[in-house]
């Protein structure tokens, strides 16, 4: 199988467990294709079957931070189209989850009803620690 991994490249949890993943099917003989800002940490050396792609931000003066997820999005579409991605695996939901959403969105304008991209998101622990902090809960402030 092709297949794609988004994640982040540190080493917490969640970049150290989509990596090993990454690199254990790579082992096995598929394709695996990280996709993210920087190279994983765990991915030390050259790997067959193992592709980094890296998703740069461009720097807009206009808004306080990059438009991280609009990057991501874009780049997920053009590693699943040229590389022919069979599944997309998301780990870690925020932002991960909404970008495959919108990536699939823009490839089910690109490929045949017999064609497709698998998606699948491990890891919601990021959701629920939003959803109990304080500013999840607060509503729209009114503005006097």
């Amino acid at each position: 199988m092709k297949i794609g991994i988004m994640c982040y490249p540190t080493f917490g949890g969640s970049g150290v467990v989509a990596t090993e993943l990454g690199k254990a099917l790579a082992e096995k003989g598929h394709s695996v294709h990280f996709i993210t800002y920087n190279q994983p940490v765990r991915l030390e050396h050259f790997q067959e079957n193992v592709f980094y792609h890296e998703v740069t931000v461009a720097d807009y003066p206009l808004f306080e931070f990059a438009p991280y997820e609009s990057a991501l999005t874009s780049k997920l579409v053009d590693v699943a189209r040229f590389e022919n991605l069979d599944l997309v695996h998301v780990h870690y939901a925020v932002p991960h989850a909404s970008v495959a959403y919108m990536a699939k969105q823009i490839l089910a304008e690109h490929l045949s009803a017999d064609e497709g991209v698998c998606l699948r998101v491990h890891e919601a622990q990021d959701l629920a620690e939003y959803g109990m902090s304080a500013e999840s809960h607060q509503g729209p402030r009114a503005r006097h």
